[in-house]
């Protein structure tokens, strides 16, 4: 059984050989080629084709343009990812999001950006919805059989991956492909109820209150009559909007649902918690790699529903490294407001410099602070309060006793010292720095 297979086993001889060991299977497991996702697309005819390349392509198809980013793994499951709302910066190229799991991903992988972005100028979000007249949802399904049939992957092995607007597509997509999985992370369901369905109509002139070309507005159809397919659907509990799709879900299928996992005929949904305040919208807070593997679990035991049900207090542990994953996020963005704050008060000031030399000082002048590169905080020297360090060198700036400094108004200092921080902090106060205006310790820059 797959799972978490990509680090080997690393034994301990000593401890350089161990901890870069860890380093090299870990950079191995999770390090994407860029150069994949920049190359320009090769232009394929699926027709004549009988491979694809790895990186991106574009093709025609049911006169349909379709831009794609493709990496296959021999003898592995496809996974087809959808993409959701165009990100900010996605303007003038396809949006491939998730494109750099392919590097970790148990199967082949293919990204198709939705092609609404292109047909329709200054859509950003599509649904792979389609004209009043034509359902791309369905074009979408038979391009991923085409390219299986070109691979032999059966369609039991095809997993429908998506989030937001992609998840929505991913559940009628998987209608199409007898057998095939689909796993929506906070998929939008009924349309009709988004924020952007009245600009997407306006734009598409599509009805989201009824729609001719099937069940495309409303995705709990598929997930009340699609019997073929297996559903993971992922919902973050703090996010009103795609708790209210799941509820729809759950009026509409009669269940009740619980934090962690829900396991049902043909339907799993595992409600999760993740929370960045006022920085990321709770929607938008979704899974990470490790997060992955957790999912990729379920995808590949989900036939076995007893087996599943063995998990159900370790899938709600998994969520509680979920929820500490985006709390620690947080409390990083929480203090972003101090390094805006400390770098408008360095400008105000004549020099800035550090306080402390000692071995947590090294780490951060390489780190954090860069004093031999781009010296963020334009650090001219190093305060230390051992005499006998007066005059020497440290990263390449000066080393000065504070008895040298003339004029500390002039002054802006970040302590870089653990052993001593409180000693330095009164030191300064004594010399009339005010915390905040005048000083900080580097722990308010860095988490």
């Amino acid at each position: 059984m797959h799972f978490f297979d990509y680090m080997k086993e690393i034994y301990l001889d000593s401890f350089e050989q161990f901890a870069e060991g860890v380093d090299a299977a870990r950079e191995q497991m999770l390090q994407a080629d860029y150069d994949l996702i920049k190359m320009a697309s090769e232009k394929i005819d699926l027709d004549m084709a009988e491979r694809l390349p790895n990186g991106c392509f574009d093709t025609v198809f049911h006169n349909i343009r379709f831009e794609c980013f493709f990496h296959y793994k021999e003898g592995k499951p496809l996974y087809v990812i959808l993409n959701g709302t165009r990100a900010a910066g996605y303007r003038g190229r396809p949006q491939f999001s998730r494109w750099s799991y392919y590097k970790f991903l148990n199967g082949s992988m293919l990204n198709i950006a939705d092609p609404m972005l292109d047909l329709f100028q200054g859509l950003v979000l599509g649904w792979y919805y389609g004209t009043t007249k034509v359902n791309y949802r369905q074009i979408v399904a038979e391009l991923v059989l085409r390219i299986a049939t070109m691979y032999h992957i059966k369609e039991s092995d095809i997993i429908f991956v998506g989030s937001s607007g992609g998840g929505a597509a991913a559940i009628e997509c998987a209608n199409y492909v007898k057998g095939s999985k689909v796993v929506a992370i906070n998929p939008q369901l009924v349309l009709a109820e988004h924020v952007y369905a009245k600009r997407f109509t306006e734009i598409t002139k599509n009805n989201l209150q009824n729609d001719k070309q099937g069940h495309r507005h409303n995705a709990i159809f598929y997930l009340q009559e699609n019997q073929y397919t297996e559903f993971i659907l992922i919902v973050n509990m703090r996010s009103i909007e795609d708790i209210k799709q799941l509820q729809n879900v759950c009026k509409e299928k009669g269940i009740s649902v619980k934090y962690g996992l829900n396991i049902y005929d043909n339907l799993i949904i595992w409600i999760y918690d993740g929370n960045m305040g006022e920085y990321l919208p709770a929607h938008s807070t979704q899974e990470y790699y490790c997060i992955w593997f957790a999912i990729e679990f379920l995808v590949e035991n989900i036939g076995d529903k007893e087996h599943l049900k063995r998990y159900e207090q370790l899938y709600r542990l998994i969520g509680e490294f979920w929820y500490e994953h985006w709390s620690q996020e947080l409390k990083w963005k929480n203090r972003i407001w101090q390094i805006e704050n400390v770098m408008n008060s360095v400008k105000q000031k004549e020099v800035s410099a550090i306080f402390g030399t000692g071995e947590k000082a090294v780490k951060l002048s390489k780190g954090l602070l860069d004093i031999s590169g781009s010296n963020y905080f334009h650090i001219k020297y190093a305060l230390d309060n051992d005499i006998e360090k007066r005059g020497g060198i440290f990263q390449g700036i000066p080393i000065k006793h504070p008895s040298d400094v003339v004029n500390w108004d002039e002054i802006y200092v970040i302590i870089t010292s653990d052993l001593y921080d409180k000693e330095i902090k009164a030191q300064l106060e004594q010399f009339g720095l005010c915390y905040g205006k005048d000083f900080v310790s580097y722990k308010d820059l860095y988490n």
